[in-house]
């Protein structure tokens, strides 16, 4: 939670955290409530896919078959997003909007 958008004029990141708020019913449910795709598919409808890097950690066809689906995702304008765990990260339970490839 608590995003930062670039420019200081820009309001779109907290709209989008209140949204997702208001949608889960407190920040307290937002903060660590979904994932990258949950809040993707809510707010366009559109299906999601999903991903867990650590099961193709030491798998090169699989982690070849990911970065192939990614950079067909790209090519087209996707939306695309990542997310980290709390028990995985540095950052806790971090999501992040890719913009570019």
């Amino acid at each position: 939670m608590f995003g930062v958008c670039k420019e200081k004029e820009e309001l779109w990141i907290p709209l989008i955290e209140k949204a997702w708020a208001k949608y889960l019913g407190s920040y307290q449910r937002a903060d660590g409530g979904g994932s990258v795709a949950d809040v993707f598919h809510t707010f366009t409808g559109t299906p999601t896919l999903r991903f867990t890097h650590s099961k193709n950690r030491n798998n090169e066809t699989l982690k070849n078959k990911t970065w192939e689906i990614l950079k067909y995702c790209d090519a087209r304008d996707f939306m695309m997003g990542t997310g980290t765990l709390a028990y995985v990260s540095l950052f806790h339970d971090n999501n992040l909007s890719l913009t570019k490839m």
